[in-house]
């Protein structure tokens, strides 16, 4: 059994972001998988949850 992970995710303009838990990715030779410790609200995410802008195939990790 995969290990799980958790992620933020905005289901759609203007709806609560929710956590919800995903199956751990398979990591290529040389690539890495980093534990976020502290994150932050830019303005490219205010405009998402907003809706502003066009062509956003949700939902998203922001």
């Amino acid at each position: 059994m995969s290990r799980m992970i958790r992620a933020a995710v905005m289901p759609g303009p203007r709806l609560p972001v929710e956590i919800r838990e995903f199956a751990e990715p398979q990591i290529e030779p040389g690539g890495m998988l980093l534990r976020t410790l502290y994150s932050e609200v830019c303005g490219t995410d205010v405009h998402l949850w907003h809706g502003r802008l066009a062509g956003v195939p949700y939902p998203i990790i922001p």
